[in-house]
C-alpha cells in the first residue's frame, strides 16, 4: 500500500472533522484584528486575493466584502463543499498550494493558520510556489505557530473533532521567528510583524505581512 503524504493526511483529518470545525470557527478569528487592519491598509478593492487553507470560507467572505476578488483553496474536499454551501457566490477549489498552478498571478495571498501544516522539508517549495503565484510587489500574509525551537509534531487542532467528539490529531510544524524570517526573506520583504499569544492561550504565533520582491523564483 502506498504511504500517504502529509497533504493527504491533513486533508483526511479535516474531511473527518469538517462539521465540527465549521461549527467552532464560523467567523474570522477575533484576535486577528491587528493583522486584518494591517493587511487591509495594503490592498484595495478590485485586487485579486488567494486565500490558502481557506477552511469553511469565512476569511474569503470577509475579504470579498472588502472588495477583493477572492479564490479560496483548501486540501479538504469536505471543507470546500461546506464553504461553497455557506458562500455560494464565492470561488472555492480543492487544491494543494505546493502544486497549484494558475494562469493569472494574484495581487495578494492570505495564509492564516495553514502554514503550520507544511513540513519543514517542504517549506522552501511553499515559498517558491507562493512567489510564483503572487505578482511582484504583491502582499503576502502569514500567521502561524512559533516556539523556541523549530519542531514537527502530530497534535490536536482547536475545534477539530470527529463525530463522537474526539479530538483529531494532524501533522503540525512550529517555527522559530528567526527561521521563518530566513525562509521567507529571499523572496519577500517583511513590512510588518507581530509575535503574540492569542487570547492568552498558547501556543504563541507570529503574524507577518510581506511584499514580493522582483527576483524570479
Amino acid at each position: 500500500m502506498k504511504k500517504r503524504g502529509q497533504s493527504e493526511i491533513v486533508a483526511a483529518a479535516y474531511d473527518e472533522g469538517a462539521e465540527s470545525y465549521r461549527k467552532n470557527w464560523n467567523a474570522p478569528h477575533p484576535w486577528m484584528e491587528d493583522s486584518r487592519r494591517e493587511f487591509a491598509s495594503r490592498v484595495s478593492a478590485g485586487m485579486t486575493l488567494l486565500d490558502v487553507g481557506c477552511g469553511p470560507g469565512h476569511d474569503s467572505d470577509y475579504w470579498t466584502k472588502k472588495g477583493l476578488k477572492t479564490l479560496g483553496v483548501d486540501l479538504s474536499p469536505k471543507t470546500i463543499e461546506m464553504a461553497k454551501s455557506s458562500y455560494p457566490s464565492l470561488d472555492f477549489r480543492v487544491a494543494d498550494i505546493l502544486t497549484l498552478r494558475e494562469a493569472e498571478n494574484f495581487d495578494a495571498v492570505w495564509m492564516a493558520y495553514s502554514f503550520l501544516h507544511i513540513p519543514k522539508a517542504s517549506a522552501a517549495n511553499l515559498v517558491r510556489s507562493i512567489g510564483r503565484l503572487i505578482k511582484p510587489g504583491g502582499v503576502f500574509f502569514v500567521e502561524t505557530s512559533i516556539a523556541d525551537a523549530t519542531r514537527e509534531e502530530v497534535r490536536p487542532i482547536a475545534g477539530l473533532t470527529d463525530g463522537a467528539g474526539r479530538k483529531i490529531e494532524v501533522p503540525y510544524t512550529f517555527w522559530t521567528v528567526a527561521e521563518l524570517n530566513d525562509l521567507l526573506q529571499p523572496a519577500f520583504a517583511v513590512e510588518w510583524s507581530k509575535s503574540y499569544t492569542p487570547d492568552d492561550r498558547p501556543p504563541p504565533v507570529w503574524a507577518g505581512i510581506m511584499r514580493r520582491g522582483p527576483k524570479k523564483l
